[in-house]
């Protein structure tokens, strides 16, 4: 982090001189990073993980828009107070000069997906170094280290029915290509125990019922499959 600091901080203002070297460093992260103006917000670069969050294919759709901008569009997804938590930190930072850590931050994106992330936010100084002209920011996603039982909380608190939650928990998960019918939450939890390779008698304990009740929610798993099985899905989620 600090040797991509010290390269930003020897750029201008406006990162027109030495545009396309920013853009390489920005480019070469995997994860959302973009540069916005320090005064206006706007956007000034962007690489290709962070359009993807906005379901966008080209960097120039981006440019000059600011949080505001997409709130338009984005608060349905990543709530109503989101945007002006950006703007109070991006405050901070060029008022500070300080990187601003802001962790565990969960939104959904345009397609209903949750993702969960660290945003760092780092001053950039204009090429005279007396103030700050423009933000760094990098979002770690960390999505895929937690587990599915809590992933699948997070879904639940999102969406207002439990049958929402599910539908895009198993979108999230990749497997509702399996199925014919989305499953119920009893359902869901019976195929999460079974990924950890849990025998029915855990599941039952675990889910508080009897192990025909177990089998009762595996025979209806299996009737809502088309063209494969559940060692097929179990198979998809342990590789996956």
């Amino acid at each position: 982090m600090g040797s991509i600091r010290q390269e930003l901080n020897s750029m201008d203002s406006k990162l027109t001189i030495y545009g396309d070297k920013v853009f390489d460093v920005v480019s070469s992260f995997q994860t959302p990073v973009h540069i916005k103006d320090a005064t206006t917000g706007k956007y000034l670069i962007s690489n290709q993980a962070n359009l993807e969050v906005y379901n966008l294919s080209a960097i120039e759709e981006i440019i000059g828009l600011t949080v505001h901008d997409f709130d338009g569009f984005m608060k349905p997804y990543w709530g109503k107070e989101f945007s002006s938590h950006i703007h109070r930190v991006d405050h901070s930072v060029v008022i500070k000069s300080e990187t601003v850590v802001t962790k565990d931050i969960v939104f959904v994106d345009v397609t209903g997906l949750l993702h969960i992330q660290n945003m760092t936010k780092i001053p950039v100084n204009s090429i005279t170094g007396k103030k700050v002209s423009s933000i760094m920011t990098i979002s770690e996603d960390f999505t895929d280290r937690v587990s599915n039982f809590s992933l699948y909380e997070l879904y639940k608190r999102h969406y207002t029915t439990k049958a929402n939650a599910i539908r895009y928990f198993m979108k999230h998960l990749k497997i509702e290509k399996f199925f014919s019918k989305t499953l119920t939450e009893k359902e869901m939890y019976c195929l999460l125990w079974m990924q950890k390779d849990q025998h029915y008698r855990s599941i039952a304990d675990s889910l508080y019922v009897s192990i025909k009740t177990v089998e009762f929610h595996v025979t209806n798993i299996a009737a809502k499959l088309h063209n494969c099985s559940i060692s097929d899905v179990l198979a998809y989620l342990r590789g996956s």
